[in-house]
């Protein structure tokens, strides 16, 4: 027991820290990897699609010219005879 005024021999101090730990965790199964990987699969599928029609819509219309038209090279020099 404590009496008033008596000095205490054991002292115990209390002190609260500003800092917060945060422990979060992310659990990632199979099924999340295999839904990631497929819309990424899917995304370049698409992507791939889209830039290939937009090439060969060029190359049709290039090879069609070159069939209807003779297209002069005007770069080649021109050859004496």
């Amino acid at each position: 027991m404590i009496h008033p005024g008596v000095l205490d021999v054991f002292t115990v101090y209390f002190f609260c820290g500003d800092e917060e730990v945060l422990t979060s965790r992310h659990v990632l199964t199979i099924f999340d990897v295999l839904a990631l990987v497929g819309g990424m699969a899917n995304f370049i599928i698409f992507l791939t699609g889209f830039t290939s029609n937009f090439y060969s819509k060029q190359l049709l219309e290039y090879s069609l010219i070159r069939k209807l038209y003779k297209v002069q090279n005007t770069h080649a020099q021109p050859s004496v005879d």
